[in-house]
């Protein structure tokens, strides 16, 4: 062979290995873009998220019982505490629980709260505006409550307990999502389908037009739950079922001073009986126990059934606790969603020496309690709610004085949920498909410990039998993740998410959703709403591995080696 076809023969070999490492600089490109695009790897649910009840260390996790005084100020319980033990500081929370402060309990406005609000701080750990049930103040986004978190994501038996029907503002803001607190028939449909064990109290929406007896199987039919509808029912079936639903009284129960004791069960026994069936199950149990009559004689400025209605809350903590430290492993907290009326005592009044005593009858106990009330130099400021700070007091395990901070309404989510192994929560979420196929999906995280290291997407088209699922890295655990993805515009999807994080006893999951589809382009415009900020294009950026780096240099190292080749020759 010449020496001119050596050379021609060399430089044709170096053309097509030019050709091929341009071809394969190429693919690595590609499959270098896709998994922005997508995601970093397909998992099945089933094996990332399971269904614990235990601790990190195998131990179980603890029972919660939460304890709200609708519309109770401090005043409240002195006041009671005064007529049925004879000191201002004798009832059981200043004697057996170790944790106390007090806490602000305005709405995200920095304006007095309603139930609504104040009872979705406590069930939440975020601020919203009055009327919002468990949802944002533009009413975009539901927030999961403590007892979700618990149910659905770490295998709890769970139950309500109120005085109100049990579909008023705070059981609500426990159990459903709604933009009103008006939304009754809502309220109750999703409370009853939430798989809740226990639901106690008031009748709610047709006790006024139908009989207890029809309202009970209407109940049954539609949701599967056994029903009592008088006291001994209740404290029969409390004894067998392991679920149950009992409504109680014409909307709200009675007043204690005009309940039928034959009739109507107490908020001590309607506790008693939810403890009795909760405490049953192998698993550990949340129940929440509202007094919420309290509020209504606040805004009636009847000092006799503020008293009254508080002393039998106080009677259903001091029952709560004592069950708590007879079970062990139950944390007991108390506070309220707010002050109704300004309730305040002048001054401290002689109300001789006779107090309540258990040996007495009922009606012996509540002519003393009338006497001593009468005798009260009480007053109420308002009839509206007040922005006075509220009590909280704590008791179980984790209940440390020195290291529990409770200043603010959301506090108290955030310190059981600190005790409960610091569980990441959703704060927000947007979803956005446009018609060029892209979908943005951004995802709001709070971890206390920050912790949480990645979220499984789950993106399912129309009704089909398989979804999509992906793995994607938490960028924070204090705002909001951004993650982009390449769909058919023409179909429907519905989204659910669950954070996944190895320091906490369990993971965590999302509602689901379903994107609208926006006709804009994704980079230049933003679509209507109050959600999180527009994603970037940084998604669409091709991150290169250290091979995919070498071959790209190599690359580019060739093409001007032949650059100057083309020159010489």
């Amino acid at each position: 062979m010449t020496s001119i076809n050596l050379r021609a023969f060399q430089k044709e070999i170096k053309m097509k290995l030019r050709t091929s490492l341009w071809i394969l600089l190429s693919f690595m490109l590609l499959f270098s873009i896709i998994p922005s695009l997508n995601a970093t790897q397909i998992v099945p649910v089933s094996g990332v998220i399971p269904k614990p009840s235990l601790n990190q260390d195998g131990s179980q996790l603890p029972n919660i019982i939460v304890m709200i005084g609708d519309g109770m100020g401090p005043e409240y319980m002195r006041i009671a505490s005064l007529v049925e033990y004879g000191s201002v500081n004798a009832t059981i929370l200043d004697t057996a629980f170790p944790v106390h402060s007090l806490y602000d309990t305005r709405n995200i406005k920095g304006e007095i709260t309603d139930s609504a609000a104040g009872g979705t701080a406590i069930s939440t750990g975020f601020r919203t505006a009055n009327g919002r049930i468990a949802m944002d103040q533009y009413a975009n986004i539901n927030y999961k409550t403590i007892l979700e978190y618990l149910l659905h994501d770490a295998n709890y038996s769970t139950g309500i307990v109120t005085t109100t029907d049990i579909a008023h503002a705070t059981p609500a803001t426990f159990t459903a999502h709604v933009p009103d607190r008006d939304m009754k028939a809502e309220i109750l449909d999703q409370e009853l389908r939430q798989g809740i064990d226990v639901v106690l109290g008031g009748s709610g929406l047709k006790a006024y037009t139908s009989p207890l007896r029809e309202l009970a199987k209407n109940i049954n039919e539609t949701y599967g739950y056994p029903v009592a509808y008088n006291r001994s029912q209740l404290l029969s079936m409390s004894q067998t079922y392991s679920r149950l639903v009992g409504i109680f009284g014409k909307g709200h129960l009675p007043y204690e001073t005009e309940r039928n004791t034959t009739k109507d069960p107490s908020i001590v026994e309607m506790t008693r009986a939810a403890l009795d069936i909760l405490s049953r199950s192998e698993k550990p149990f949340f129940l929440m126990v509202e007094g919420g009559r309290i509020d209504h004689a606040g805004h009636d400025r009847n000092a006799t059934n503020a008293v009254i209605e508080t002393i039998m809350f106080e009677k259903a903590i001091r029952y709560a606790r004592s069950f708590a430290e007879s079970i062990g492993n139950t944390i007991v907290v108390v506070g309220a969603d707010h002050e109704t009326g300004g309730f305040r005592m002048n001054s401290i009044t002689d109300l001789g020496s006779e107090l309540p005593t258990f040996g007495y009858t009922r009606e012996q106990n509540m002519t003393i309690r009338y006497d001593r009330i009468s005798k009260l130099d009480v007053s109420f400021l308002t009839s509206s709610h007040t922005n006075t700070l509220i009590g909280f007091w704590g008791f179980g395990p984790g209940m440390d004085n020195s290291t529990i901070k409770v200043e603010k309404n959301i506090d108290i989510f955030w310190t059981l949920n600190k005790i409960l192994g610091a569980f990441p929560v959703f704060s927000s979420y947007s979803y956005r498909l446009y018609d060029n196929g892209t979908l943005f999906i951004d995802i709001g995280v709070e971890d206390q410990d920050q912790s949480a290291t990645s979220v499984l997407i789950n993106i399912r088209e129309n009704n089909a039998e398989t979804s999509a699922e992906y793995i994607e890295k938490i960028q924070t655990t204090s705002g909001v993740n951004k993650y982009a993805y390449s769909v058919d515009p023409t179909s429907n999807y519905s989204l659910s998410f669950i954070l996944i994080d190895p320091s906490s006893p369990f993971n965590v999951s999302s509602f689901i959703s379903t994107p609208k589809l926006y006709e804009a382009n994704p980079t230049n415009s933003s679509p209507p709403g109050n959600g999180p900020e527009e994603a970037t294009g940084s998604a669409f950026l091709p991150i290169l591995s250290g091979f995919q780096t070498i071959i790209l240099l190599l690359g580019v190292a060739s093409f001007i080696q032949k650059r100057k080749s083309q020159v010489i020759t």
